[in-house]
């Protein structure tokens, strides 16, 4: 999916006040998918591993895969969160070769 922020939601607005900042989206079905349906479960794990330990760096979170993050142009200490599915898109290519 394309995901597009709409508008902001303030916590006043439930019932309980959250102590994060919520947000109206749209997603919009993409007409060719990134990732192959054949490789959704290896990129899922991929996922799954980036954010197993959150206050991790992208690097420390996959350095079983020996990545050159200097190479894709990838900030090593980055935290999961703050990549671009594009950025885990070249992450995974890399280490599916």
């Amino acid at each position: 999916f394309q995901a597009e922020i709409l508008f902001n939601v303030p916590p006043e607005s439930f019932d309980i006040k959250p102590k994060v900042q919520s947000s109206f989206i749209r997603l919009i079905p993409r007409s060719t998918s990134l990732i192959s349906i054949n490789e959704n479960i290896k990129f899922s794990n991929l996922i799954d591993q980036s954010f197993a330990n959150k206050r991790k760096g992208i690097k420390n979170n996959l350095k079983k895969f020996n990545i050159d993050f200097e190479q894709l142009n990838i900030n090593p200490l980055a935290r999961a969160e703050e990549l671009s599915m594009e950025e885990f898109i070249s992450i995974f290519r890399a280490i599916s070769i």
